[in-house]
């Protein structure tokens, strides 16, 4: 921070260094929050490395010289030199961002991310688009196959579990008449940490009344671009070694052309489980098995992988895939003139998962059916303490108009956009000490 008094300039900031200049001077660096300063200072200041002061400069041509100092705030703990913080190595950063922050200039990537978020929140709300509130915590278990954190039992006895995602919610406010809302919150998903993935992490979710799937692959074609463009300054990006380009249009492809092109094969060909099973076995492949799963679920298991191990290495441009068979996801509409497949997308960048939007199926009895087949194979399947969320389907009973609904992750958008290979590098404290 830079005042100016009369001829003296004042400058404050934390010290985080302090080197000898010769045998009357030190040379003082000073982080004043946004830059690192250099300033001359007579020796006999009794600050040290991490004190906060305030410093009154003689301002020369060349040099900045110190004539008065005082200490606001005098540090505790001796700040660790650049070669300490280095030493420490990338988990003492990870959990104690504030000191690398001071050291590293990293505190710019969540000024950035900041920036990002904020420019989301306009482009939405430029369109029409109300920012919503919903629970973190719910009663019922998400009918997705996704493992979720469950609170111990508080004093109703009655635990709760985190979210893994708030789509159901944006279903509920198409059901209230609400036209286009969104929300910016944190999701939680108990699953293994890495590089793409933390388990509290940050979802953009959308409803839009009375549009299809397609108007939300527009729009996040446009919103990341967008982004890119008008808060980092430019379209093409190095992600972990590979070039991306955001530049508009977007590859689009359906699921089916996705296998067939990298995998081989065409799942069309292979209608049973067993036979997909034994293909998969005659390319090498280790598919999962009946034991682990049952019913629809397990060919949701057989294609999932075909996807991880075949597509989803070639989806390092952006691209969208479009129009997934009926076992992969939630409830949604049939593809006009496809039967056995649904308007459902998700958005691949940098050989991750992005985004997942769907255009939701609002024939209440179609619906029913789905929770009904999919939490009875849950449980056929392992799962514990399952039961349906009585609440949503009573919403939706009630007619809920055509939307479409679906989000995607903040923190990987924030991964590509700042070149940061670890979703950890995004986040603000995302190990705790």
């Amino acid at each position: 921070m830079n005042e100016r008094s009369n001829q003296m300039a004042i400058l404050k900031g934390r010290i985080t260094g302090i080197c000898p200049r010769d045998e009357a001077t030190n040379v003082l660096e000073i982080y004043d929050g946004s830059n690192y300063i250099n300033c001359l200072s007579p020796k006999g200041y009794s600050a040290s490395p991490g004190d906060i002061v305030s410093l009154r400069l003689e301002e020369h041509s060349v040099e900045k010289v110190v004539c008065g100092l005082e200490i606001l705030t005098r540090a505790e703990r001796r700040l660790p030199t650049r070669s300490e913080l280095e030493y420490r190595g990338v988990d003492f950063k990870r959990k104690q961002p504030e000191v690398t922050m001071i050291l590293d200039g990293s505190k710019q990537v969540f000024e950035y991310r900041g920036r990002v978020i904020s420019f989301i929140r306009k482009f939405l709300e430029s369109r029409g688009f109300i920012e919503v509130e919903t629970p973190y915590l719910n009663i019922a278990p998400e009918i997705s196959p996704v493992p979720d954190f469950v609170t111990e039992r508080p004093r109703n006895f009655m635990p709760f579990h985190l979210r893994i995602t708030n789509t159901e919610y944006m279903r509920r406010l198409m059901v209230a008449g609400f036209d286009e809302v969104y929300q910016i919150g944190k999701c939680f998903r108990d699953e293994k940490s890495s590089f793409k993935h933390h388990p509290e992490f940050t979802q953009l979710t959308f409803g839009v009344a009375y549009q299809n799937y397609n108007f939300l692959i527009d729009l996040t074609e446009e919103l990341i671009h967008q982004a890119a463009e008008k808060i980092v300054g430019k379209t093409k990006f190095n992600f972990r070694g590979q070039e991306i380009d955001l530049t508009p249009p977007w590859r689009r492809m359906t699921m089916r052309e996705s296998i067939e092109k990298f995998a081989g094969i065409d799942i069309e060909k292979y209608p049973s489980n067993e036979e997909l099973s034994k293909r998969m076995e005659e390319m090498g492949m280790n598919p999962p098995h009946e034991f682990l799963f049952s019913g629809f679920l397990i060919r949701n298991a057989l294609i999932d992988k075909l996807v991880e191990d075949f597509v989803v290495p070639h989806m390092v441009q952006p691209t969208f895939i479009k129009e997934y068979p009926y076992c992969l996801g939630g409830p949604a509409k049939e593809v006009e003139g496809k039967s056995g497949y649904k308007q459902r997308c998700e958005v691949f960048v940098g050989t991750m998962e992005i985004a997942n939007y769907s255009t939701p199926q609002n024939d209440f009895k179609k619906v029913k059916m789905w929770y009904d087949e999919t939490l009875q194979q849950k449980i056929e399947s392992g799962w514990k303490n399952q039961f349906l969320d009585e609440g949503y389907l009573f919403a939706v009973s009630h007619g809920i108009q055509p939307c479409a609904t679906g989000g995607f992750g903040i923190d990987r958008l924030l991964m590509l956009l700042l070149e940061k290979d670890d979703i950890k590098d995004v986040i603000l404290f995302p190990e705790k000490a």
